[in-house]
């Protein structure tokens, strides 16, 4: 595990904002523009241990083409009241400030505040952004995906979390082809190669869950 800076951060629930499968997220008590993550209890650290490894790999290699961070930047690990924490960059809309919201969510809405064709093209620069730079999500669910709302009306994508590979041989890493047909497989495996299908399908699961009926491998918005 990468080694944690000595002066600890107290986080309080009032810094609290959301949580994943394995970890609770905090806005940094005195950096905004960050965000904290901590293991939930129970949770092993090697949950983390290869995303902060290919996050290495990643500062190492220069990206091109890149219009818009399309990745939240691993910043430092630190010790927490409630143990190590992951520091990262915190996602903010800039029309209002707030903390972005995730692709699933805007999805999901009745009236949605964003079009279909205005998230149809930013996730055309984001898969491309990706391609272009290897750059390899593990887990690339929508509600790992966050919409930042710019003041110009356009949205940017933003993966805030899942990135990396367990490839053995990581060819990825230096092909574009091999980088792609990753990244597609992924898409297919959630239905996620267009925003029309993918919203179908999170509607889909949502009827599941008011039914009753378990939803593997995904965590819908309350």
């Amino acid at each position: 595990m990468t080694k944690a800076s000595a002066n600890k951060i107290d986080l309080q629930e009032t810094h609290f904002f959301g949580e994943g499968a394995y970890q609770r997220c905090y806005v940094h008590p005195t950096q905004p523009d960050l965000c904290i993550k901590v293991l939930k209890e129970n949770v092993a650290a090697d949950r983390v241990e290869n995303e902060l490894v290919y996050y290495k790999k990643l500062n190492r290699r220069a990206l091109k083409n890149v219009s818009y961070p399309f990745f939240a930047a691993y910043k430092a690990t630190v010790k927490t009241n409630f143990g190590d924490g992951f520091v990262y960059d915190l996602i903010r809309d800039e029309t209002t400030g707030n903390i972005s919201k995730t692709l699933d969510r805007y999805l999901l809405e009745e009236n949605p505040a964003i079009s279909l064709q205005v998230l149809e093209l930013a996730f055309k620069k984001f898969k491309k952004a990706m391609i272009q730079n290897r750059v390899v999500a593990n887990d690339v669910r929508s509600y790992n995906i966050c919409c930042r709302l710019k003041n110009d009306g356009n949205v940017e994508l933003v993966l805030i979390d899942g990135l990396g590979h367990r490839d053995f041989f990581p060819f990825v890493d230096f092909s574009e082809y091999f980088a792609k047909k990753k990244l597609f497989r992924r898409l297919e495996r959630f239905r996620m190669l267009t925003m029309e299908d993918h919203k179908k399908f999170l509607m889909q699961l949502k009827d599941d869950e008011a039914k009753g009926i378990e939803i593997a491998d995904w965590i819908l918005p309350k």
